[in-house]
């Protein structure tokens, strides 16, 4: 099968002209910041991470069985999940556990001072940061159901 790249003398599928120039494009799921917090909601299998510069991703736990014979384990499903890393294949080689990026929100301006998910099942979520401002996730849907803005003396 002929690749795209040696049809037209390129590297790339895309043309380079078609590839966003906004500072809001992002190639990669992982953060930019150091990552300062991290909960999980065990009902919906979603891990939630925070990071320095105000920014909460979402992330869905999934499992990738290994191939029997293939060298090194099973492949993740989706390149996602393989940056995101998550742990490799058991001793056994049966199970590992990986995460795929869902969505992520510039949630504020400023490090995160708490993320936490709700007890016992973690339905919703909510993160506070040093902007004074606190907002609320709905887990199952992993969008903001609410914001609160606190008096910041900043």
């Amino acid at each position: 099968m002929e690749s795209t790249s040696s049809k037209n003398g390129s590297n790339s599928a895309i043309p380079l002209q078609d590839i966003p120039t906004s500072e809001h494009y992002q190639v990669s799921y992982m953060h930019r910041s150091t990552v300062t917090h991290c909960c999980t909601s065990l009902r919906h299998g979603y891990v939630i991470t925070g990071s320095t510069d105000g920014v909460v991703k979402f992330w869905k736990r999934v499992s990738t069985t290994a191939t029997p014979g293939a060298k090194g384990g099973s492949a993740p499903p989706t390149a996602s999940a393989a940056a995101a890393g998550g742990g490799g294949p058991g001793a056994d080689g049966t199970n590992s556990r990986c995460l795929e990026f869902v969505k992520s929100y510039s949630s504020h301006v400023g490090p995160l001072l708490a993320l936490c998910t709700s007890q016992p099942n973690g339905d919703s979520a909510v993160s506070i940061g040093w902007d004074g401002i606190i907002k609320f996730y709905d887990v199952a849907t992993f969008d903001v159901s609410g914001m609160i803005r606190t008096v910041n003396n900043n």
